[in-house]
């Protein structure tokens, strides 16, 4: 039941950080592009989930990602989860740094 838990509590995590990353990829094209335009709540909604939970999301889903391989837990995600939090996260602290 334990392993159960901690693989459904991990895909849940990543599923949040895949759409925290749309979310910051959105407002991305929100800050860059002036002809991108949203109704202020679907910004405001878009700038919270991108810009403040993304980066905490990925950080947690990165350490589960290096815990299970450290313990080789067999939890299986697919690969494009992991490569898509990956990139954004690299991403996200390319732009920090910036």
């Amino acid at each position: 039941m334990g392993h159960f838990l901690k693989h459904s509590l991990l895909s849940f995590t990543v599923k949040l950080a895949i759409i925290c990353n749309v979310a910051y990829m959105m407002v991305g094209m929100f800050m860059f592009f002036k002809w991108f335009t949203l109704p202020d709540f679907i910004a405001n909604f878009m700038a919270l989930l991108g810009l403040l939970m993304s980066p905490i999301v990925n950080v947690c889903c990165l350490l589960a990602f290096i815990v299970n391989k450290l313990t080789k837990r067999g939890i299986k995600l697919p690969k494009w989860q992991i490569i898509s939090i990956i990139l954004t996260s690299i991403i996200q602290f390319i732009a920090f740094i910036q």
